[in-house]
């Protein structure tokens, strides 16, 4: 209630001042200066009482506005988990797609694709993320250290090893409106919608 009624006196005394302005503006082109003048004044004291009563000042009638508490700063939530607890690497390389928009195709068409740029991509986040300066040692740095994790030893990759990468599909929340098939997750529907490329 506070909020509200200080946001309604902060409308209507803005309002007022802008009303008085013109209606002063209008009287000194009549040349009627006695009531420009008091247009002004109405003006001046409307504009003071609209900043006046803004939340983090004292309003003018019963209500006094208290600031909360300063924003606090981002800080992790739980607990990081990774070779590098908490490490998320990031990275972006305009030149994977050349999808020029509606008209040419659909962005997720394998031929929009450079698989080149795409696998460089991914190269640079695997080092990235674990430190090393060679893809074929970082992926053995990740399953060491998913191994030893899950109680399996400092073990690296074994040849026959199934793989899993999970994409995030977050953006997929169209089953509401039918644009995915909740079976397959391809695109039925608005295919020119921007989610992360199957």
């Amino acid at each position: 209630m506070p909020l509200a009624s200080s946001f309604i006196v902060w409308i209507i005394g803005l309002t007022s001042s802008a009303v008085a302005f013109r209606k002063a503006s209008g009287f000194l082109k009549r040349s009627r200066l006695g009531w420009a003048c008091v247009c002004v004044v109405v003006a001046i004291l409307a504009g003071i009482i609209s900043f006046s009563d803004m939340p983090g000042n004292q309003s003018l009638g019963k209500f006094e506005f208290v600031r909360g508490p300063a924003p606090v700063r981002l800080a992790p939530v739980g607990t990081g988990k990774g070779i590098y607890p908490g490490r998320v690497v990031w990275v972006h390389d305009p030149d994977a797609t050349d999808w020029a928009g509606p008209g040419d195709g659909y962005w997720w068409q394998e031929n929009h694709t450079n698989q080149v740029v795409v696998n460089k991509m991914m190269s640079d986040a695997v080092r990235a993320l674990t430190g090393k300066n060679t893809v074929a040692a970082g992926w053995d740095k990740l399953f060491r250290y998913f191994n030893g994790f899950h109680g399996k030893g400092n073990v690296g990759y074994r040849p026959g090893e199934k793989i899993m990468i999970k994409v995030n599909f977050v953006g997929f929340v169209g089953w509401s409106w039918g644009g995915v098939d909740p079976n397959t997750y391809e695109l039925v529907d608005k295919l020119d919608y921007m989610n992360t490329s199957p």
